[in-house]
């Protein structure tokens, strides 16, 4: 199968999702004029209270694009993936990633153009291209996984 544009952004979002301490190992890019202009993956953080709570990828990533003007991230578009396991099924790597409810909103509040995020390999796509979901302001399209994906050793 050749490669698409997207295959370098959703290789370098599984690179990011490999930096996850937890076991749904999610990554996400943020690309502008076909260059990553932001990276991050879940996590959990503490307080000094010692309150602990996850941060998301999108989330991670956006954050690092803060102060950036409403207008910048509008020209901008997100790839979210979800490793499995690798022992799991190495071919496809790729698992289910599309963004909770409080992602979505933040991406839609910030304006990013597009965000194409990962899906079972089991899933139905459009001939393996990306598909956009109809709706108000940002599509989040899909990814679907690729027999020549495979985990960076």
């Amino acid at each position: 199968m050749k490669p698409t544009p997207h295959t370098a952004f959703c290789e370098r979002a599984i690179v990011e999702a490999q930096k996850s301490p937890l076991e749904h190992k999610l990554g996400a890019v943020i690309v502008k004029d076909n260059k990553v202009v932001a990276a991050g993956f879940n996590q959990y953080t503490v307080n000094h209270y010692r309150h602990a709570w996850s941060v998301h990828a999108e989330v991670a990533a956006i954050m690092q694009l803060r102060g950036k003007p409403p207008s910048y991230l509008r020209e901008c578009e997100m790839y979210v993936v979800r490793i499995g396991r690798r022992h799991s099924c190495p071919t496809h790597p790729l698992r289910l990633s599309k963004p909770c409810a409080n992602c979505e909103a933040l991406i839609r509040e910030r304006g990013i153009r597009r965000v194409y995020y990962s899906v079972n390999e089991d899933v139905p796509v459009n001939g393996g291209k990306p598909r956009a979901k109809t709706g108000q302001g940002t599509p989040i399209g899909v990814l679907s996984t690729c027999p020549t994906m495979r985990l960076p050793k």
